[in-house]
């Protein structure tokens, strides 16, 4: 594929009713051109308020992606909301049409999309969400009447498992200006950033290529931030394009089934060490292909006994598209053990690595990831999974992924407990 061409779909042109925001707006919509011409891309900005839907659509077909930027609030009868909230502006109907439509076309058809600040919004009310109309903190996401900016500078913290690992800096400063923010989430969306106030700041489609932040990396401050973000979107236009292949329908086990001969070892502090050079050589043989790479299975829970092997899963755009991170990671020292649908398994011949390989989004991720961190933190569900482990260990297994079998009741009863102590935490 040639480089990428975009549509930065905005609101309008002209606001005659408030022309110093067109001014603002218009310095974002030129800070987006500028971050597309860095990377040596192409774009065309598409008014979406001042045009046909299928005019706008027309634009969009011609692109290999879609940047929807921000403007005025989201007209509340979308999601619910009420008129006359605090800090209510004028409200634009047929863009908020346009992008809504635009929204359900990435996802329905996978072209990939990046939301920013009202694109976040919009991609939220697009899948069913609903936004908080008037933010108590606002003045943490707004310049104030009178402040010298309208923008505020203020740092995110990315969620457990985020999509944005590696695409957002949570140490880098972002700009924002906002009042409203994302409150229920749509059909299909994950959390992928907050604010310190728990404002959500980032979204992203757990199956679609569709991203969207509520700050604005557009700002031509901060070109760099919107550059990484783009890249994001590169990938995920490059996922697009490739063939899709069905999965393999059999498991795959490269030199057949193994008789488990480690016994359980106690924790010796070297294990965090382990994990971090191998995330490092898997990131250095795999670069932005390697989505979210994080230590997981017993010997990422401090103080659990467990098998000398440390557990490593990363997300891919696609498992099925094995050129893009297989011959990368042989070359890297792994070896290909497990073939399976929805999931490879590489590991060292020293076999005391494996690196467990799915889809970004792929729910086993989730299941990882909720098991470790509810393990670290619960005294009685780590010593019971001990226990199991000490029990089948006195059993001879013929076959490894027996044993790893029989440990399946007992994790899914653990993982439920997380998640229902999540959930009451939440509400």
């Amino acid at each position: 594929m040639s480089h990428p061409h975009l549509a930065i779909v905005h609101l309008r042109t002209h606001r005659p009713h408030d022309p110093g925001f067109q001014r603002e707006l218009d310095e974002l919509n030129a800070g987006a051109l500028a971050a597309v011409e860095r990377l040596g891309w192409t774009a065309e900005l598409v008014a979406a308020g001042e045009q046909p839907l299928t005019t706008t659509l027309a634009a969009v077909e011609r692109a290999d992606g879609v940047v929807l930027m921000g403007g005025e609030d989201v007209e509340p009868g979308r999601y619910g909301g009420t008129d006359g909230y605090e800090g209510q502006g004028t409200h634009d109907p047929e863009a908020d049409a346009a992008h809504i439509a635009l929204v359900r076309r990435s996802v329905a058809e996978g072209v990939p999309l990046l939301g920013i600040c009202r694109g976040q919004q919009i991609v939220n009310v697009a899948l069913g969400g609903t936004l908080v109309q008037h933010l108590d903190t606002t003045e943490a996401h707004r310049g104030g009447r009178g402040a010298p900016s309208p923008y505020v500078s203020s740092r995110v913290l990315l969620t457990r498992g985020s999509a944005l690992r590696g695409d957002v800096d949570p140490a880098r400063a972002v700009l924002c200006t906002h009042h409203q923010a994302v409150d229920v989430l749509g059909k299909g969306l994950r959390v992928d950033a907050v604010a310190a106030d728990g404002v959500i700041e980032a979204i992203s489609h757990v199956s679609a290529p569709v991203t969207a932040v509520q700050w604005h990396p557009e700002h031509p401050d901060d070109v760099d931030g919107l550059v990484a973000l783009l890249r994001r979107l590169a990938r995920q236009i490059a996922g697009a394009s490739l063939p899709r292949r069905p999965d393999v329908t059999a498991l795959e086990l490269v030199g057949g089934p193994e008789p488990l001969t480690h016994r359980l070892h106690e924790d010796d502090g070297t294990r965090a060490t382990l994990f971090r050079a191998h995330r490092d050589r898997i990131v250095s043989a795999l670069g932005p292909s390697a989505l979210t790479v994080e230590h997981i299975g017993s010997t990422s829970v401090p103080g659990l006994a467990a098998k000398p092997i440390i557990d490593i899963v990363v997300a891919v755009a696609d498992v099925t598209a094995e050129e893009d991170y297989l011959t990368a990671l042989i070359a890297a020292g792994y070896e290909l053990r497990v073939r399976e649908h929805g999931h490879r398994l590489v590991r060292t011949p020293e076999r005391d690595v494996h690196v467990h390989l799915y889809a970004d989004g792929d729910p086993a991720i989730a299941a990882y990831l909720t098991l470790r961190d509810h393990l670290r933190t619960d005294a009685d569900d780590r010593a019971l999974y001990a226990a199991t482990k000490r029990v089948l260990m006195e059993r001879d297994w013929a076959d490894g992924n027996d044993y790893a079998d029989a440990k399946g009741d007992v994790i899914a009863a653990i993982i439920a407990r997380a998640r229902a102590r999540a959930a009451a935490t939440e509400s």
